[in-house]
């Protein structure tokens, strides 16, 4: 009961943010911005298609005798959609993966879905830190004590996960032991379990070994998030701008990493962008148009992930007449 008064809270605490800014800055000019994308609707959706094909790939690459390319990508998204509903984000995501592809009797599948984890985190902290970088060389508005330190800590926590990564294909699981002790979702039951499951799961990491190919693939999906933004800017201001595109994708990475316990960091990633534009010159309106159209992608990967999550677990009329 409690998880779920956190749960609401902190998804109220967000919306009413959202509700903030968008009375701050113009319902009106905002809907006019976000009624004008016509064709650019396909292109931002196929770009975030692309990503989704981009991950599952990679997953697909730590997978002996799967089932099929289709059939991990489909899983893929349902546990996108069940993961950026919630807080805590893939903790819960993970285990969604986990009891849709459990059917296939893969003992690999738990031990592939904890390396694509470890793989898919270490190529989003590269691409986030290279866009730190940019920030803190061309400025753009953030003072550069405030880069360096988000510089600074991003290169920590890459060379820790790194580190923690190595050892983890190593098979070695006491570092990943005492981070899972220090945490603080260990007052809930279910994080109990999912940590039993995850240890279990380090064993079978060494057999499957680092992929480079599917780190690539990780980063390519990473860096489609930069696409999407530049593509934004092109058709708002007619340019794509596309280091500052890759900058404001890394920072809205970092909110999303700060504030995790929000689901989406509803209502703060808004700010980012409404914040990052006036301090660049631009109008906020105008930013916080780009991550509503940004907001509305994800909605519909949402409702299209948890349209198939029903399909999946429906009971089927030919299973039901099969069992009597």
């Amino acid at each position: 009961m409690s998880k779920k008064i956190i749960k609401i809270t902190f998804f109220l605490l967000g919306g009413a943010l959202l509700i903030f800014w968008i009375t701050q800055l113009g319902l009106k000019n905002i809907f006019h911005t976000l009624g004008g994308l016509g064709l650019w609707t396909l292109a931002l959706l196929g770009i975030s298609l692309l990503w989704n094909l981009f991950y599952s790939m990679g997953w697909s690459l730590l997978i002996k005798n799967n089932k099929g390319f289709f059939r991990l990508l489909k899983i893929k998204i349902m546990s996108e959609a069940v993961a950026l509903m919630t807080p805590f984000n893939f903790a819960l995501g993970d285990p969604v993966r986990y009891f849709l592809i459990k059917s296939d009797k893969n003992e690999t599948h738990g031990s592939a879905i904890v390396a694509d984890r470890f793989i898919h985190t270490l190529a989003s902290l590269f691409h986030v830190l290279i866009g730190l970088i940019a920030l803190f060389i061309f400025h753009y508005g953030i003072p550069h004590f405030i880069s360096a330190v988000l510089v600074s800590i991003y290169f920590l926590l890459f060379l820790f996960i790194a580190k923690a990564c190595h050892l983890a294909f190593q098979g070695e699981d006491i570092l990943l032991k005492r981070i899972l002790e220090w945490s603080l979702l260990n007052r809930f039951i279910f994080f109990q379990r999912l940590k039993i499951k995850f240890l279990e799961s380090i064993s079978g990491l060494k057999e499957i070994g680092f992929s480079y190919p599917a780190f690539l693939l990780h980063w390519l999906g990473r860096f489609l998030g930069t696409i999407e933004i530049g593509c934004i800017f092109w058709y708002l201001y007619g340019s794509p701008h596309w280091l500052i595109s890759l900058v404001l994708s890394s920072l809205t990475s970092v909110v999303h990493l700060f504030f995790s316990f929000i689901p989406g960091a509803l209502g703060l990633v808004e700010g980012l962008y409404a914040a990052f534009f006036m301090l660049n010159g631009l109008n906020a309106q105008t930013g916080l148009a780009m991550q509503m159209i940004r907001r509305s992608r994800f909605l519909f990967w949402v409702l299209i992930g948890y349209l198939l999550f029903y399909l999946e677990v429906k009971p089927h009329p030919l299973r039901q007449h099969k069992k009597t």
